[in-house]
C-alpha cells in the first residue's frame, strides 16, 4: 500500500504513462506538462490525506535494489463508488449499489508485460473483498490493446457502450467500461 511519501513518484509515474501522447508544439507540451504535473501531485496528496482508507488506496509496485533503494515499478488506485451513471450501465450485466473503481494504472515502460500490473490487480481485488464489495469497474480508451487484453485476461468484461453524437466531435479516443465481478468475497 502506498503511503503519503509515496504521492509525488505516483503522480510523476502518472504524468509520464499518460501524458505521452499529449499533441502540439514541444513548446506547448512543455508548458502543458509543467501545469499537469502540479495539479497531479496536489491532487494525489488530497487522495491520500483526505480520504478515509475504507474508501480510496493506493499500492505501488516497487523493486528493492539494496543500496540503491526501491524503485517505484508501478502504481495504481481504487476507491469505493456508487456513481449513478456507471451503475446504469451494468446494470444489465450485473447488479449492484456500488463497486471498486480501479483508477491511473501506470506502469514504467521498462517493467510493462512482465506482471506488475497484474499484480496490482491483484492488490484491487483484494481491496474489494476486504470492502466487501463485489464489484470492480475501470475506464480505458478504446485504443488502448495491450490493456485491454491485460483485463481481459484478469477477467474483465467490456461493457457495449454505445457512441453518442458527441464523442464524433471529439479527437479524443472513447473510453471504454470494464468490470470483474468477484464470485467470492
Amino acid at each position: 500500500m502506498a503511503n503519503k511519501r509515496d504521492a509525488v513518484a505516483m503522480a510523476l509515474l502518472q504524468l509520464d504513462a499518460f501524458a505521452t501522447h499529449q499533441k502540439g508544439s514541444t513548446w506547448s507540451r512543455g508548458i502543458w506538462m509543467n501545469q499537469f504535473r502540479g495539479e497531479l501531485i496536489d491532487s494525489m496528496q488530497k487522495k491520500m490525506k483526505y480520504n478515509p482508507q475504507d474508501r480510496y488506496v493506493a499500492y505501488v509496485a516497487v523493486e528493492d535494489r539494496g543500496k540503491e533503494g526501491e524503485v517505484m515499478l508501478g502504481t495504481v488506485e481504487a476507491s469505493r463508488m456508487e456513481k449513478q451513471d456507471v451503475l446504469q450501465q451494468l446494470a444489465e450485466h450485473v447488479e449492484a449499489q456500488s463497486y471498486v473503481y480501479t483508477s491511473s494504472m501506470a506502469v514504467v515502460e521498462e517493467f510493462r508485460r512482465l506482471g506488475v500490473a497484474t499484480q496490482l490487480l491483484k492488490a484491487v481485488e483484494e481491496t474489494a473483498a476486504q470492502w466487501n464489495e463485489p464489484l470492480i469497474c475501470l475506464h480505458v480508451e478504446e485504443v488502448n490493446e495491450a490493456a485491454i487484453g491485460l483485463y481481459e485476461s484478469c477477467g474483465y468484461k467490456v461493457v457495449v457502450q454505445q457512441r453518442r453524437w458527441v464523442d464524433y466531435l471529439s479527437s479524443r479516443p472513447k473510453n471504454l467500461l470494464m468490470y470483474k465481478h468477484l464470485e467470492r468475497i
